[in-house]
C-alpha cells in the first residue's frame, strides 16, 4: 500500500470500525449501507452515505474508496487475536 493509503486508514482510526456497523458485506468488495452513516475525513468533510448505496471496490465515493476501507476493517476484525 501506499504511503498515502496508510495515512488515512491511521487518521481515520476507529472511526471506520463504528462506519462499518452500517454496513453489510455482500462479498468481497461489495458493501450495502443498512443506515444512514457519516464519516468524518480528517480535512474536516463529510461523507454522508445513505441507506440502499452499495460502494464497491475499486470505485471512489466522494474521492474516497469506502469499500476498500471497510474491507481493510472487516480483514482486521475478523483475524483471531493471540
Amino acid at each position: 500500500m501506499d504511503k498515502s493509503w496508510e495515512d488515512i486508514r491511521r487518521l481515520l482510526g476507529g472511526q471506520m470500525r463504528r462506519f462499518r456497523t452500517n454496513f453489510i458485506r455482500e462479498q468481497e468488495g461489495v458493501w450495502r449501507c443498512s443506515s444512514p452513516t457519516t464519516l468524518l475525513l480528517p480535512n474536516g468533510h463529510k461523507i454522508e452515505v445513505a441507506p440502499g448505496t452499495v460502494l464497491t471496490r475499486g470505485t471512489s465515493f466522494m474521492g474516497v474508496e469506502l469499500a476498500r476501507l471497510l474491507d481493510d476493517v472487516h480483514g482486521r476484525d475478523s483475524k483471531p487475536q493471540p
